[in-house]
């Protein structure tokens, strides 16, 4: 998968098109080709139709022995003289340049400059063409977006996600060039309609393809089969539900049907089919099965709205978008169920006042979940002791090879869980009992926000509600970024023998209502880095027995509560890793570690800073814990364990690194979001045993 901000699509189109248009510029037709519109070598080719008009219209040609050769490759001189051709009142909206490499006697030196000027193409550095290079896919495309000034309507991310199944090889350069082209339907992809192959060498029959697209616009020409034109659907594999329609209809776009239910009772699955589900709201009832297949696609979560239940269970090669389904005062109780299916877009979506949850996930592979608001959608009732239950907006279970990203969760009007794995209630399990397990590989969750209701864990009985809750979830390969959260992500794995791999990065954690947890881990191999956290009790709390691999690095931690930074709490946890990290806390109440219940081998903690804005604080670190190499403020060491270097960890015998301690001052030093007032530190002696 591929994203870029929103801000960049339009900067991305203008450097895009200054590189590829530079290199970009090889399809044209070479002088010793004939304009003949008969080729002998194009009969039953999927492009005969478009290379027949555009030859006979003289903007390409073929070669002395009447071929065509479409699978030949074009160089940026053919391609400056095909788009010279085609377009041939384009404006000029550059000055003209003199190559270097393109002589004035050479046979496309005209069309070069001209091409140049009207925005097709560009050169290299120092006034270099290259008029013998050939070209690709991509560059093609977005030149002809930069000379036609198209621009992206919509996110680019989103249409090239869509469309195309290879699109996490499109060129950073080329996102909204091939998206723009994408929405004007400038492409062509033979003979997978997803498959773009951006970097492959262009063809003469693709080029052709693409100009013929591109003139279809003002009807000069056409004559690509439909079904070959990226992002667009034809008419006669369309169906169509309005407001004002009859279920005696037929379904057609003159001809519509009223209800949603007629059309998906209607419409034969695994055929391509998509249902245009107009502007109002559609009442669908309970337990509504959409076939395999077949697609819906409304016409904008402010304009349709579905109410009631869909399931989408043993399906694949579904794409539902743009609308908004609604519990109807939370009467219904799921929004969409997913089960057993593979294949699946889903994005443009909005869900609201559902009972108990907006949409489950279990058993799905091989899918994009993207742009999706769900709100009002959970319930919390638990009560102090743990008795009660809640539930979750998103639940998701059983995934491979799945992107969730873009999500927008807010359940603080009702309570209850933000997203979180699909497995057996817990709540009053007596102690022993087996709990089902979802396995998550392959799974990316990123540009997530989730804001859940504040939670008491002790105050007043067990009543988490978690952002993201990966709970009794073996998680395997398996990416949480880019994403906020104002309470905590849970990483759980049901067993230490499990080989788990967990990376969290570049995520913020934020109040008002800060969590007690933010980070809770009981799992084997996860890295948490490059995150901001504020607030909550314990950051990053590690349960669980015998579980090994925590490296925690380069996050700042800012505590406005008790400053205890890490805990471990019951069994040992081997090789924990606190490396570069910057920690700031205005609190003498706890120690910034708990790592005394159970000591682990190759506990490391270096690299940091820790500074306390209030009165000296305790460490409290066990006695297995190598330290060196950090900046302390406002903190000391307590008892005689306070800061001891473990011999499984430094060589035996070995003395430890020298560390930095703090002596009076008030330099500042800005590290990251932090700007306080610092201590100056100097160089302490070395040290066998305590600081």
């Amino acid at each position: 998968m591929i994203r870029i901000p929103r801000w960049q699509s339009s900067f991305a189109l203008l450097v895009g098109l200054g590189i590829v248009i530079s290199a970009v510029t090889h399809l044209v037709i070479a002088a010793p080709k004939l304009a003949q519109s008969k080729f002998t070598d194009i009969q039953g080719n999927w492009s005969q139709s478009c290379i027949t008009q555009l030859a006979s219209k003289g903007i390409i040609s073929g070669y002395p022995d009447r071929t065509f050769r479409p699978n030949s490759s074009v160089t940026r001189a053919e391609f400056a003289a095909m788009v010279n051709k085609a377009f041939p009142t384009a404006k000029k909206t550059r000055n003209s340049v003199k190559f270097v490499d393109v002589p004035s006697n050479y046979w496309a030196n005209n069309a070069i400059e001209t091409a140049a000027q009207t925005g097709f193409l560009s050169g290299y550095p120092g006034k270099v063409f290259n008029p013998s290079q050939n070209i690709s896919r991509a560059q093609v495309l977005v030149a002809l977006a930069s000379g036609l000034n198209y621009s992206p309507t919509q996110f680019a991310t989103t249409t090239l996600n869509t469309n195309f199944a290879d699109a996490k090889t499109i060129p950073g350069y080329a996102y909204a060039g091939i998206a723009a082209a994408t929405e004007k339907s400038l492409v062509v992809n033979y003979p997978e309609v997803k498959s773009l192959k951006p970097n492959k060498l262009a063809s003469r029959a693709e080029v052709s393809a693409f100009l013929c697209q591109a003139l279809a616009g003002s009807e000069q020409a056409s004559g690509i089969p439909e079904q070959y034109i990226a992002g667009r659907t034809s008419s006669k594999s369309k169906y169509y539900v309005d407001i004002k329609g009859s279920d005696k209809a037929k379904g057609t776009q003159s001809s519509p049907w009223r209800t949603l239910n007629k059309a998906l009772a209607s419409v034969p699955p695994d055929q391509g089919y998509t249902i245009q589900v107009g502007a109002g709201t559609f009442d669908v009832g309970k337990n509504v099965s959409v076939p395999s297949g077949v697609s819906l696609v409304g016409s904008g979560v402010n304009s349709t709205t579905i109410t009631g239940e869909l399931r989408l269970v043993g399906v694949k090669n579904i794409t539902i978008s743009r609308m908004k389904f609604d519990g109807k005062n939370r009467a219904y109780e799921l929004g969409m169920s997913i089960l057993d299916a593979n294949k699946l877009t889903i994005h443009d979506l909005a869900f609201n006042s559902y009972a108990n949850t907006a949409l489950n996930m279990e058993r799905v592979s091989g899918s994009n979940i993207y742009n999706i608001t769900i709100t009002d959608s959970s319930y919390n009732n638990r009560i102090a002791g743990g008795g009660g239950k809640q539930s979750h907006a998103f639940g998701i279970g059983n995934l491979t090879n799945i992107n969730l990203h873009d999500i927008n969760i807010d359940t603080r009007k009702r309570g209850g869980g933000g997203m979180r794995t699909i497995n057996e209630d817990w709540v009053g399990k007596p102690s022993g009992s087996k709990f089902k397990i979802s396995d998550l590989r392959n799974v990316k969750l990123y540009n997530l926000d989730i804001k859940v209701d504040k939670w008491n864990a002790w105050g007043s009985g067990y009543t988490p509600q978690m952002a993201l809750e990966l709970w009794h979830a073996n998680c395997y390969n398996c990416e949480i970024y880019n994403s906020t959260f104002n309470s905590t992500l849970s990483l759980a794995s049901p067993a230490n023998n499990q080989p788990t791999s967990i990376h969290a990065h570049h995520n913020l954690w934020q109040g008002p209502d800060n969590p007690f947890y933010a980070c809770e881990v009981s799992s084997n191999n996860i890295e948490f880095d490059h995150n901001y956290i504020r607030g909550g009790a314990y950051p990053l709390a590690s349960f669980g027995t015998k579980f090994k691999n925590l490296n925690v690095h380069h996050n700042i931690f800012e505590k406005t509560g008790g400053p205890t930074i890490v805990g471990h709490f019951r069994e040992k946890r081997d090789n924990f890793k606190f490396t570069n990290n910057t920690v700031y806390a205005n609190n003498s109440k706890d120690p910034f570690f708990r790592l005394t219940k159970g000591d682990g081998d190759q506990q490391e903690i270096r690299n940091n800073i820790f500074y306390n804005s209030s009165a000296q604080i305790n460490n409290s670190l066990g006695t297995s814990v190598g330290v060196a190499n950090n900046i302390f403020f406002n903190v000391k060491p307590a008892g005689s364990k306070a800061i001891e270097f473990d011999p499984k960890f430094k060589l035996s015998g070995a003395l430890p690194s020298p560390y930095y301690m703090p002596n009076s001052g008030s330099k500042t030093v800005n590290f990251g979001a932090i700007q306080t007032g610092d201590p100056v530190w100097t160089v302490g002696k070395k040290t066998s045993g305590n600081v």
